[in-house]
């Protein structure tokens, strides 16, 4: 592990603990509520090193959430009532489950520096939408792959962000 590594510079010994650090604050803004509570059934979980570490190097845009927190995180609550995995990118909005994985992303995007819960750039609310205008849609075609694709590019701009953050010079 980095961690157990002795570096002749000290910066490099704080950067290494702070790689471990991403998955408690990934956990930590993925589980807490509007308030900033994590729910006591909760406070020992962890999302998977494999999921904060494709997070944080390619953005939530490109990793498959559902599969990395409802899945996984229903898999250690409970094996028998967690979902199947899905297959793809667009399938994750298309789960009975998408809008509570809706939350969790918007929680995700906040914590990496995008609105929460905003009505022009908070993700919840923007799946809200995309949701209802499709139950409304009449005789929508292929409803799963539009929600999907509407979804997914929704976050290609919050996660640019992200991205862009992580490679630009400190203020």
């Amino acid at each position: 592990m980095a961690t157990k590594r002795h570096y002749r510079n000290p910066l490099f010994g704080v950067l290494a603990t702070a790689r471990e650090q991403m998955v408690d604050f990934i956990t930590h803004a993925l589980l807490c509520d509007d308030k900033g509570v994590v729910r006591d059934a909760d406070k020992e979980r962890k999302v998977s090193q494999a999921y904060c570490g494709a997070v944080v190097k390619l953005g939530f845009d490109t990793v498959n959430n559902c599969n990395g927190v409802i899945v996984s995180l229903e898999m250690e609550r409970s094996r028998d009532s967690a979902p199947a995995p899905v297959s793809s990118l667009f399938d994750q909005w298309t789960q009975e489950r998408s809008a509570e994985l809706a939350v969790y992303v918007d929680r995700l995007a906040n914590a990496f520096g995008a609105p929460r819960n905003g009505t022009i750039l908070g993700f919840s609310v923007f799946f809200r939408d995309v949701d209802l205008f499709l139950k409304r849609t009449p005789n929508a075609t292929n409803e799963g792959y539009h929600k999907g694709k509407m979804c997914q590019e929704a976050l290609i701009k919050q996660s640019k962000r992200w991205r862009l953050m992580l490679r630009s010079p400190p203020p």
